[in-house]
């Protein structure tokens, strides 16, 4: 007999994305019980990761009927989208239009005329758009898209334009606490290992900076090694420079050469001057800026000014009245102003 903590590792175990136990947990507990909306949500979902895409399309539908009778009609329309979705995926076009064209109808009933569920479900028509060939009619779609998901401060519905282009291998967007996010990475930098990157800020990626870093990215001589151009244009972009220490408000890319070698391996300069070769050689595409927790012990003081820019200045003079004696050096310093 499923218990109540059955029911409550379903849910913990989707929190962090163990999804294959999700399955089984909540599968259990709604054969107990009848779930309710948000834990039949969360079956669904994980159903459709777990590869169970039949079992998924009827758990949505069941979710859809259930919204319906309670009254939730925005609510049923977006789970109408995803059982729309996943048909769509899967090549069944006819069904697939046909929920989405069932939501369209329920909305227009209720006189939804304005909700974030339209953004939602004009996802099919802009990708109908884009596979006619009518460029700017999806362009126009997608934007559309976009607004209202910014309106209704919805990033579901933002991403979903996204994600309707294909399956991605990993899909790893997700809201979680800032301490999970920071952990996300850590099984790929073992201890143990040598580490030596470089690493610039760039505001757009031309096709000069792409060449210049593939032909650099290419004779790479670790296995282990990684060219990475990481995306961090948005919320970023959205403040004056003076608006926090950091500063760098025009960055959108962070683009570095991360060497990375085991012990026992002897040809430590030869990989740390990959990373530092490519790293001169896209120099020139950069803002002059670049991220100090990705500082090396041979990067000089221009580098630790270059991590704040025009607030450089600033932090100098504060450092001079609250540390006049630089007692707290330990670090990528910044030295009190004269």
């Amino acid at each position: 007999m499923t218990t109540a903590g059955g029911l409550d590792r379903g849910r913990e175990s989707f929190a962090r994305q163990a999804w294959a136990t999700a399955w089984a947990e909540l599968a259990a507990a709604d054969r107990d019980a009848p779930l309710g909306p948000e834990d039949l949500q969360r079956l669904a979902v994980t159903a459709h990761l777990v590869g169970r895409d039949e079992q998924s399309a009827e758990l949505w539908e069941r979710l859809h009927r259930e919204l319906l009778r309670d009254g939730q009609v925005e609510r049923a329309a977006r789970s109408a989208f995803w059982l729309a979705f996943g048909l769509l995926d899967r090549g069944e076009v006819a069904l697939g239009g046909g929920w989405i064209a069932r939501a369209v109808r329920l909305l227009d009933e209720a006189g939804c005329g304005d909700c974030v569920e339209r953004g939602y479900l004009l996802v099919p028509e802009a990708l109908r758009r884009m596979a006619a060939g009518e460029v700017e009619a999806a362009h126009q779609a997608f934007l559309r898209i976009g607004e209202i998901a910014e309106r209704f401060d919805d990033p579901d519905a933002d991403l979903a334009k996204v994600r309707a282009v294909g399956p991605p291998i990993l899909d790893l967007i997700d809201r979680r606490p800032y301490t999970e996010q920071q952990t996300l990475m850590d099984g790929t930098e073992p201890k143990g290992l040598h580490y030596y990157w470089k690493t610039e800020y760039l505001s757009s990626l031309s096709g000069g900076f792409l060449d210049a870093f593939a032909s650099s990215a290419l004779p790479v001589t670790s296995p282990l090694s990684e060219s990475v151009i990481f995306h961090v244009g948005g919320a970023v972009n959205e403040h004056e420079e003076g608006d926090g220490a950091v500063g760098n408000r025009d960055a959108r890319y962070l683009m570095g050469f991360a060497a990375d070698w085991p012990p026992g391996d002897d040809r430590g300069e030869l990989h740390t001057a990959w990373a530092r070769d490519g790293w001169e050689r896209i120099r020139r595409f950069g803002t002059g800026g670049n991220y100090v927790n990705f500082q090396q012990a041979d990067d000089d003081g221009s580098r630790t000014a270059g991590a704040y820019r025009g607030n450089y200045g600033r932090l100098r003079r504060i450092k001079a009245t609250w540390d006049p004696d630089n007692r707290f050096r330990m670090n990528r310093n910044i030295a009190p102003a004269s």
